[in-house]
């Protein structure tokens, strides 16, 4: 029992210095507002939500893709340096034609 003890412990104290990686705000513009935003395969949000609240990203490369039923999806590489972009994603899909 000891033995778990001191493991948990060295873990807890081993952890207490690590630092945590910065997280910058990415932010969305555009349509339409039930587009479904995905980040590197991962479902993030509506478009329109994100609009409004942005999601945090640690600096690094990512895959945008937006989508929506009846519009042509986009897809977009998105880097994120030590500062996040201050323009927006915008993004506006184009319908499908009949």
């Amino acid at each position: 029992m000891r033995g778990i003890i001191a493991l948990i412990f060295l873990g807890l104290v081993a952890g207490a210095g690590c630092a945590a990686k910065p997280r910058l705000l990415l932010r969305f513009s555009g349509g339409p507002d039930e587009a479904l935003v995905h980040i590197n395969d991962r479902y993030a949000g509506k478009l329109g939500r994100l609009e409004k609240q942005g999601i945090k990203l640690e600096p690094g490369d990512y895959r945008v893709t937006i989508d929506a039923v009846g519009y042509f999806p986009h897809d977009q590489l998105v880097h994120i340096g030590q500062v996040a972009p201050h323009t927006p994603i915008t993004v506006e899909l184009e319908p499908v034609p009949d």
